[in-house]
């Protein structure tokens, strides 16, 4: 296991006093991969908090608890089986808290043999112009959240 991984794997579960729905999807993929978090877990902890906060907030119109967890068990069989190669992202800034995750997630992906794909960029790592372009997006991203949120 790369350095870098290791201590990024470490770092996380230094933060194992969080709830699941507070990991980023970088900590979350990392828990699922090694097995010390189910699918099923991950999608239940984020309908947990769900229904605790629809009184307060009121934003979701629908959920469908039911369907999610169906998909959860799919996705907890298809990772026993060895078959998940892509971990579909809405926005790759979305993925990680911070720019120091980036690199760890990255090689975690590439020593799973697996790629990060979104329906809404182009977030191919296949050219050094496409993971210079990633870069700069994580980086930019976490400029935001400290600079201007």
């Amino acid at each position: 296991m790369p350095d870098a991984v290791g201590r990024w794997l470490r770092a996380t579960v230094l933060r194992m006093s969080e709830s699941i729905w507070q990991l980023s999807a970088g900590d979350m993929a990392a828990r699922i991969a090694t097995g010390d978090l189910s699918p099923v877990a991950a999608v239940q902890s984020s309908l947990d908090r769900i229904a605790e906060v629809q009184p307060q907030l009121n934003c979701f119109c629908f959920t469908f608890p039911e369907r999610a967890l169906e998909q959860a068990r799919l996705a907890e069989q298809a990772v026993a089986a060895g078959q998940i190669r892509v971990v579909v992202i809405f926005k790759l800034e979305r993925v990680l808290r911070s720019t120091d995750e980036w690199a760890p997630f990255r090689a975690f992906l590439s020593q799973h043999k697996c790629e990060v794909a979104s329906a809404m960029e182009d977030i191919s790592e296949k050219t050094a112009l496409g993971r210079l372009k990633n870069n700069l997006l994580v980086s930019v991203s976490e400029y935001d959240r400290l600079n201007i949120a």
